[in-house]
């Protein structure tokens, strides 16, 4: 009402927490530097949740927070220094309810998996090489526009399974903000079902996944366990691979359309609740819980599968898969791992639903996976032991780039931390790095590198000829940068780096010098000259009558 006085709100002190938003696979999440959060790990809930705008009890749409409404965009991740040899980074994984309030640090998302390189790359935890980075900068300079690629590979840790991952990806020259002067390659032509367009891939490396929580491939020591549930006994295969998964026949199950969607699978009320009995007995049996009661939201994973019909035509095995409770729109990569090395077990669940040439146990080969949203291509490889040695899938990640990395804050109220009112997302600030400084940094480059007779068949530019390549935007300070920038990154004579420069500091002046006399009025000058006349014989009167009264 017009006139209304407005409620007075108490105010609190609140500390900014910079984040990324990076989407890895199907799934998105908000990704912290852990030297960002409190050295309590108890105190990062608040945080994730308030973030990503749960809980949301009544709507389920997270509109708080950074959410989407579903498991899949309803997740937390830290990436910090690495506390196990072998690895450049630990990475934490936290699964965050919608509705409510839990945070499940109890399994990994293979999805996000695929992002944790790149923001390593991006924020400076994993520094590239100075002669890798000289390579992919070159490169970019010589041949603009050619599609070789420089791939970089980033160990990482998982603390949630205590497993390692490695992580290839694209490097490409980066901007001005990017400490090393790379960054991971968010645009390329590799595409996944369930995500529109196409982006940079990601290969996943799960080093010796099996036994992720359990210690073991098949946690009972049977492909196959009868699973008993209040509907009766249910053949299935329990099975350790990047995570924990339970996986059922369809028809078992009594689902007749086994391609089904994750929005009809939402609305069967009696195939959920089969699932989730399923689900929960077999924790029991893989010793994840001691009772059904106990059992994790994110473990064991469960998917049905079924042999491919018309509808998934090219595919060698169907399944439908949950998380968190939620049918998964897509696939999880972790239950994609799992199933892609049951498919290797003869005489298992999902053996016996594989069509066309089964993969052999000691090969590497790739099965063709139909999920949700179209196919996955995954495979596992088992050394002559029977051990799984390795599971791959290609996947894309990128930055959502509505910010740079530092500038995205989060606000935690430190003194009121069960308080979910105070962790919001304060502002999300851009800061556009101009073309016209990439332009300049990559002219300069250039000119820098044929100087010192780096570029072959180049002769050294004469600069104070090819002044219309320095963009009239670019400043003193901004050159001064570029020149710390090259020098820091790249192994260049600092001679030859100084003369560029100080080349194009003269024609900045010079232009500069032009610029100010084009926009003056005419006769400011002279009225200037006038005005600064008068004020100095008034200045020298003001001292003759001082000098007078004083003596």
């Amino acid at each position: 009402m017009p006139g209304e006085e407005l409620p007075r709100m108490a105010s609190r002190p609140q500390n900014r927490i910079a984040a990324a938003y990076y989407r890895g696979g199907t799934s998105r999440a908000i990704i912290f530097n852990q030297k960002d959060l409190p050295t309590d790990k108890a105190a990062w809930g608040p945080i994730f949740l308030g973030s990503i705008g749960s809980p949301d009890p009544v709507h389920g749409r997270q509109l708080d927070g950074m959410g989407g409404g579903i498991s899949s965009l309803s997740k937390a991740c830290v990436i910090g220094p690495p506390t196990v040899p072998d690895a450049d980074v630990d990475y934490t994984f936290a699964a965050l309810g919608v509705f409510d309030s839990s945070v499940d640090y109890s399994s990994n998302c293979g999805n996000m998996s695929a992002a944790v390189g790149p923001f390593a790359v991006d924020s400076g935890l994993v520094p590239v090489p100075p002669e890798m980075v000289f390579k992919v900068v070159r490169g970019a300079l010589l041949t603009p526009g050619d599609d070789a690629e420089t791939m970089f590979t980033v160990r990482i840790h998982n603390t949630n399974t205590g497993k390692l991952i490695n992580a290839t990806f694209p490097i490409v020259p980066g901007d001005a903000d990017a400490p090393s002067g790379v960054e991971a390659a968010s645009h390329g032509t590799f595409t996944i079902d369930g995500v529109p367009g196409s982006a940079a891939p990601v290969k996943l490396d799960f080093v010796r996944p099996a036994g992720s929580r359990t210690g073991k491939l098949l946690p009972t020591g049977h492909l196959v366990d009868q699973v008993e549930t209040p509907f009766g006994l249910v053949r299935a295969t329990l099975i350790d691979v990047g995570n924990p998964c339970c996986f059922v026949s369809a028809a078992d199950l009594g689902v007749e359309d086994p391609t089904m969607s994750a929005a009809a699978i939402d609305a069967d009320e009696n195939l959920l609740s089969r699932l989730e009995a399923v689900r929960r007995r077999s924790a029991v049996m893989m010793g994840l819980a001691k009772s059904i009661d106990d059992v994790a939201g994110s473990v064991p994973k469960i998917g049905f599968v079924s042999r491919p019909t018309f509808d998934a035509k090219g595919a060698a095995v169907v399944v439908r898969a949950m998380s968190v409770g939620q049918p998964h729109k897509a696939v999880p990569v972790t239950v994609a791992l799992a199933l892609a090395a049951a498919a290797k077990l003869d005489g298992s669940v999902v053996a016996d639903c594989v069509v066309g040439s089964q993969p052999s146990v000691d090969g590497s080969g790739s099965i063709d996976v139909h999920h949700a949203s179209g196919s996955l291509t995954v495979g596992s490889k088992f050394d002559a032991d029977g051990n799984l040695e390795h599971a791959t899938e290609a996947t894309v990640a990128e930055a959502l780039r509505v910010t740079t990395m530092n500038n995205k804050a989060v606000e935690h109220d430190t003194m009121h931390p069960d308080n979910k009112e105070s962790c919001k997302i304060s502002h999300c600030s851009v800061r556009i790095i101009n073309e016209d400084y990439k332009a300049a940094r990559d002219w300069i480059l250039r000119a820098c590198l044929a100087r010192q007779g780096l570029l072959e068949g180049e002769a050294p530019p004469n600069v104070m000829a090819s002044c219309d390549r320095i963009p009239a935007s670019l400043n003193l300070r901004q050159l001064k940068e570029i020149q710390t920038d090259i020098l820091e990154q790249f192994n260049l004579e600092k001679s030859a780096v100084q003369s560029v420069v100080k080349d194009i500091r003269r024609v900045l002046l010079a232009y500069q010098s032009l610029i100010r006399d084009r926009d003056q009025p005419a006769g400011l000058n002279q009225r200037t000259d006038v005005v600064m006349e008068l004020a100095f014989n008034l200045a020298f009167l003001a001292w003759i009558l001082i000098f007078i009264v004083n003596y």
